[in-house]
This record gives C-alpha cells, sequence and structure tokens, in this order.
C-alpha cells in the first residue's frame, strides 16, 4: 500500500499528515455493539475535540465578535424541558437577526447536567450584545465571553468536549456530571456551518529525515510529531497556520481582477 499525504483546511489552520495506507479494522457496515476500552475511549475523545475545533475555526473568531455563552436555568428542569427552552432560546435569536438583516445565526451548542441541573454552553455569530441575549434567555443567568484573539480554539474545543459530559461521569462529588449515554452526541449545531475542506494525494515514504513543510502562504507551528503505527510503519502530522500577508495578496489580487 503507498503512502499519503491529507491535508485538512479549518478557517487559517491546515493540518498535515502523512501516513502508510493500510487495511484493517472490522469489516464494513458491521455494528459495534461492545463497550469501547480505556484507550479507545481516549482515541474517540481526541477525534471528537479535534472535529469540533476545526468546526470552531471554520466558522467563529474574535473579529467578528462571536460569542461563547453558558445558560443556567434559575430552578430545576428537566432535561426535556431545557432542551426546549434551549430551542426557544435559539429561535429567538434567529428571529431578531432577521429583523435586523444580521447574517443567518451559526451556533454550536454543548448541553450538560452537572449535579442535577441542566446548562448549556453556545458559540454564536456576533451581532447582538451579552445584554440583549441575557434578556432573549429569560430563564436564568446567562455567562458570556468574547472569544479569545487566537489563530485557533484547541482549547476550548477540548474543554467543550472533555471536561463536559464524560462518558462514565464523574467521581468527584463536586464535579458530578450524568455520564454521557450511549451514542448520544457530544455537540449539535446549526445546518449552516461551513465544513473543513479535506485533500489527499500519493506521497513519498516517511522517513527519519522527512521533515515537515509549510506550503506558500503559511507558516509552520513547531509542534510536529513523527511516530509510528502498530505495522511499524512511520507517520508524519505537522499544523500550520495561514499568514496575514497572504490574506492581504489576496485580497489585493482580486481588485486587480475585478479592475481589470
Amino acid at each position: 500500500m503507498p503512502y499519503y499525504e491529507k491535508r485538512t483546511y479549518s478557517g487559517p489552520v491546515l493540518e498535515c499528515e502523512r501516513y502508510y495506507a493500510t487495511n484493517g479494522g472490522r469489516p464494513v457496515g458491521s455494528r459495534n455493539e461492545q463497550e469501547s476500552t480505556p484507550n479507545q475511549d481516549e482515541l474517540n475523545d481526541a477525534q471528537s475535540w479535534r472535529r469540533l475545533w476545526r468546526l470552531i475555526n471554520c466558522n467563529f473568531r474574535k473579529d467578528a465578535g462571536d460569542l461563547c455563552l453558558t445558560l443556567r436555568f434559575k430552578a430545576w428542569v428537566s432535561e426535556q424541558e431545557a432542551y426546549r427552552q434551549y430551542a426557544a432560546f435559539l429561535r429567538r435569536v434567529k428571529r431578531i437577526r432577521s429583523k435586523r438583516s444580521l447574517p443567518a445565526l451559526k451556533y454550536i451548542c454543548v448541553k450538560e447536567c452537572q449535579s442535577g441541573w441542566q446548562h448549556a454552553h453556545l458559540i454564536l455569530n456576533g451581532g447582538i450584545s451579552m445584554e440583549e441575549l441575557t434578556e432573549l434567555w429569560g430563564k436564568g443567568t446567562v455567562w458570556a465571553t468574547m472569544l479569545e484573539e487566537t489563530h485557533s480554539y484547541k482549547a476550548l474545543a477540548k474543554y467543550l468536549t472533555e471536561q463536559h459530559k464524560p462518558r462514565r461521569g464523574s467521581d468527584s462529588p463536586e464535579n458530578a456530571k450524568e455520564p454521557r449515554r450511549r451514542n448520544q452526541r457530544r455537540w449539535t449545531g446549526s445546518r449552516n456551518l461551513e465544513k473543513p475542506v479535506v485533500k489527499k494525494r500519493l506521497c513519498r515514504p516517511v522517513t527519519i529525515h522527512t521533515m515537515p513543510r509549510a506550503p506558500r502562504g503559511y507558516e509552520l507551528m513547531p509542534d510536529f510529531r513523527r511516530d509510528a503505527d502498530r505495522f511499524g510503519n512511520l507517520w508524519l502530522r505537522w499544523t500550520c497556520i495561514k499568514t496575514a500577508e497572504d490574506d492581504a495578496a489576496c485580497t489585493k489580487r482580486k481588485t486587480k481582477r475585478k479592475v481589470a
């Protein structure tokens, strides 16, 4: 089997991976009925926060005024009632955005129950003030912060997927989160979220001398990894960030084409 290079574009972040393609695993279409092992749980967690991280990179940023909210209730409610109130809140936000001719609502929602109390974490696109969002919620308190000035939101994605709703719950009394049900989604999102773009191509085999490279317009991050799979085949992963100079150059080229 050959070596492949996979490039995943999510906003300003470019993830590159070179790996040896192998055939293995359970038959296609078969259903997995067994409980995940601790090692598999760790892999699932890593895949989950990586997918969420890419979605945030593609759709949200600080310079657009996007927000991270925590919705809490002032009184105890059931899980079904909490989900109904979250949906009603999002409908009210959509309605006010439509009245003001703002871009369509984009959101990612992570629901959680801690010590029997329901609450939710949301990432929303900007345009509505924090005071108005608190008034639109109207069921309790709202903790709102603007997204940080960063090229990626890896820490935020880890916090939302790993620290909340663990698969088997938590034994800590002050952090008594209910376990996530089997096959329960870790988050939900609007249908208009932009998805990462994945491209694959054949490449040369990875050796101990193979070093990562940043394509034109990108800057190489220092946290690259080289390791081997269970068959002893080397793989290489690295991350690149789009440079501001490249954005300015693209804008200049587009302007020239329009003038011409």
